[in-house]
């Protein structure tokens, strides 16, 4: 299945390329890193449903949750997405 990357995830990229560049001093490393990652887009895009369930605990970094499409959610959100 075919995917299409958004500019920013493209960015990401290139930021990620570009700091791991600079922090290791070998592009090599940097490429490697970049083309794992990319890997993955390919996976998921067969596979779009191959990751983890949804939370079942609460992040401690949420503190309010406006709206949530979860119907599991674990969250007291004060809305929620009708199916």
């Amino acid at each position: 299945m075919a995917y299409r990357l958004t500019r920013d995830a493209e960015a990401d990229l290139d930021e990620i390329w570009l700091r791991i560049t600079a922090e290791s001093g070998d592009p090599t490393i940097a490429q490697h890193l970049v083309e794992s990652i990319a890997i993955r887009f390919d996976t998921l895009s067969t596979h779009p449903r191959m990751g983890r369930a949804s939370h079942t605990q609460p992040q401690g970094c949420v503190e309010i949750v406006d709206l949530d499409v979860n119907p599991r959610s674990p969250y007291k959100p004060k809305r929620r997405a009708r199916p």
